[in-house]
């Protein structure tokens, strides 16, 4: 019997599956704050970034979804228990965009679709003066 699978099928087959995948990667780098404007590039299993910190509590968020399957955007408080804005279900290459007006905290941001967040959809907003860096406490650490 012949070979079924050489070195040239297994070339191919990654270069068919490298140029079917979404340029997330790309995308991804543009997310992040910048001139008081949030950018959010969701995609499979990413918001584009772990953590923003901002001292303003108002906010212009831009949501573009690059994946391949629905995403959406919810931020909440840390604990969870108040919903500040939530998208719509993006389909790939849509996007949305909303005004934030937080007062300093923490606060959440992730994809509400069953499994998304726990996948790493979620990242955390830092407003205010939490935002600031903790004060250090010397070369001792602040124990002496």
């Amino acid at each position: 019997m012949g070979r079924c699978f050489s070195p040239r099928w297994a070339a191919l087959v990654v270069a068919i599956v490298a140029g079917c995948a979404p340029a997330a990667t790309n995308a991804a780098a543009d997310a992040g704050l910048e001139n008081g404007t949030l950018k959010v590039v969701l995609s499979e299993w990413s918001l584009g970034f772990d953590e923003v910190q901002t001292d303003q509590g108002k906010l212009t968020v831009t949501v573009v979804n690059v994946g391949r399957f629905p995403h959406n955007l919810t931020v909440t408080d840390k604990g969870g228990g108040k919903v500040y804005e939530q998208t719509a279900n993006l389909r790939t290459n849509e996007t949305a965009e909303f005004e934030l007006s937080l007062e300093p905290g923490e606060y959440e941001l992730y994809c509400s679709i069953p499994g998304h967040r726990d996948a790493g959809m979620v990242a955390s907003l830092v407003v205010g003066a939490a935002a600031a860096p903790a004060p250090s406490g010397g070369s001792r650490g602040g124990y002496y």
